[in-house]
């Protein structure tokens, strides 16, 4: 018997089927534009002798993936909470406000692509005034939202009132901070993906993706693996993926590490996500070229016409160019800078000065795993280099680097969803294969 899952990409959906043993028995992919996607995938199936049953389960970031709205009182505690929140989700931030909205705020709330607002502010018991803001000013965008209510809870069931009698969709949660510095994230994190799975699914599936059961956003999914590679490797996980659009890093720490906190946050995550909009290999492809001149990077010959093909065809892959490989490890350079964090110098009790951790500290991660795109296709010359960076950076220093050669960790992610045991035993093959190459 073997169990088949699916990646719904923007540009091509892949489909890996594992037998009872988590060994991966077959893969393909088909342009997730083709029409008869479904049928394509099942013919493709049949000629390899693997028996589809049923609609196959997926995670997509077709269309886009999933774009949230993140609203708080101050950029210091619910507005970023609410951030950890949607990009835990499995979510792409689009618009970040803080109180109050001003007019402007507002048109753009009207006029963005967003799926899912967050709407949070105020501890339970403190501020009421920011979130019942919130909700009359969403009451006045025409055009249907679907808000998760995640605000001080004397006034939560006032605003999702508010919000529901403007025609709008609410699900009131617990508060995102009940406390000040606290953070409470998986009550949003669990009503942004029911949102996702109830709406969002229903822009980019529709007849030619009806052979799938799309159960989570593709980052979420890639999190859950790297949550399950770190299980297997105790180390601690770390994972790039390089797309088209965004460069994500997911990052896991090892059982007994303790996460530094944000600043004014009391409680940090032992797995995280962060999402660099302006980093990307085909429509962000541009704006990491300006990325790269602003962090004084060199360029290589022959980019603004590589840009420019990209332009008309953004299928391009070119692994072995020199340009795709500067793009790709641009992307993964400045993602990793952003998401880990920085040695800071400090006075000492004898007059000296010590060294101290601020932000996420990985330089103990045991794996770095490379995915997406080029990354997928690279010998580890690019993630080696964009390791290397300055000294201050807590970078993994002595991880082992391994290649998501065949696109697993997505569709394991997935797989851990339909059957823990077997996904455990798919991730132990997969990281015995990875140590076999060294």
């Amino acid at each position: 018997m073997t169990v088949v899952l699916a990646d719904i990409g923007s540009t091509f959906t892949k489909v890996r089927a594992y037998d009872t043993g988590g060994d991966l028995v077959w893969g393909d992919q088909v342009p997730t534009a083709a029409p008869d996607l479904g049928l394509r995938l099942g013919d493709l199936a049949s000629s390899a002798g693997i028996d589809i049953r049923g609609r196959v389960p997926a995670c997509s970031s077709a269309a886009g993936g999933l774009r949230i709205v993140a609203l708080g009182l101050t950029q210091t505690f619910t507005r970023k909470a609410a951030r950890t929140a949607a990009l835990g989700a499995g979510g792409r931030i689009v618009g970040d406000y803080s109180f109050p909205l001003t007019d402007t705020d507002v048109v753009d709330l009207e006029e963005c692509a967003a799926d899912v607002i967050l709407l949070t502010g105020g501890s339970d018991g403190g501020d009421a005034d920011a979130a019942v803001g919130f909700a009359e000013a969403l009451a006045e965008v025409r055009r249907p939202l679907a808000v998760v209510v995640a605000c001080n809870r004397q006034v939560a069931r006032r605003c999702s009132e508010t919000l529901t009698r403007a025609g709008h969709r609410a699900e009131v949660v617990d508060n995102i901070m009940p406390d000040v510095g606290t953070l409470n994230a998986e009550p949003v994190r669990a009503a942004v993906r029911r949102i996702f799975l109830d709406t969002v699914i229903g822009r980019v599936t529709g007849e030619k993706t009806r052979a799938f059961e799309v159960r989570q956003p593709t980052p979420a999914a890639v999190l859950g693996a790297a949550r399950l590679l770190s299980h297997t490797d105790d180390r601690g996980a770390l994972v790039v993926d390089v797309g088209g659009a965004t460069t994500d890093v997911h990052s896991v720490l090892a059982p007994g590490q303790v996460a530094t906190p944000s600043a004014g946050m009391r409680m940090a995550e032992q797995s995280t996500r962060t999402v660099e909009a302006d980093l990307g290999m085909r429509e962000s492809a541009e704006a990491a070229r300006e990325a790269a001149r602003r962090a004084g990077l060199d360029e290589p010959t022959g980019l603004d016409e590589h840009l420019a093909q990209r332009v008309r065809d953004v299928t391009l892959i070119d692994p072995r160019g020199q340009v795709d490989r500067w793009l790709a490890t641009t992307c993964a350079t400045l993602a990793l800078q952003r998401h880990v964090g920085h040695l800071v110098l400090l006075p000492s009790v004898g007059g000296g000065v010590e060294a101290h951790a601020v932000g996420r500290d990985l330089r103990d991660a045991g794996r770095v795993v490379a995915t997406g795109g080029v990354l997928s296709r690279d010998d580890g010359t690019t993630m080696a280099a964009a390791l290397a960076g300055p000294p201050d950076l807590l970078l993994p220093r002595r991880a082992v680097v391994s290649t998501d050669a065949n696109y697993e960790l997505a569709t394991i992610g997935v797989l851990a969803s339909v059957d823990a045991a077997l996904a455990a035993k798919a991730m132990t093959r997969l990281v015995r294969d990875w140590d076999a190459q060294i």
